[in-house]
């Protein structure tokens, strides 16, 4: 029999909007108060975890992401070259710790 008083730390849970670490973008205030209220956010382009993704749109079905060649990004000059890609996009969200939770 399961325990009444558990707590799950973590619990999978999925958003439904843009999310963006451009400040210039739309989608930047959900990425900052998702990242506020102690959210670890997770891209997934067709059930594959993305990493270096900058830009995630799950209504309109695509990311923007740094392009990658043998593990490390693309430059041209001193500019990161990105890419978009199109495809299944979900936002996975992760319990990191509560808003107002100390670490004392």
């Amino acid at each position: 029999m399961p325990d009444a008083f558990e707590r799950r730390r973590r619990v999978r849970r999925t958003f439904q909007g843009r999310v963006s670490c451009d400040k210039f973008d739309r989608g930047y205030e959900n990425y900052t108060n998702l990242l506020r209220d102690g959210y670890k956010i997770r891209i997934f382009l067709n059930d594959v975890e993305q990493a270096h993704c900058l830009i995630a749109d799950p209504d309109e079905g695509w990311i923007m992401r740094h392009q990658i060649a043998g593990g490390k990004p693309v430059f041209v000059g001193r500019v990161p070259q990105t890419e978009i890609v199109k495809g299944n996009i979900s936002i996975r969200l992760e319990r990191q710790f509560r808003s107002g939770d100390s670490d004392e």
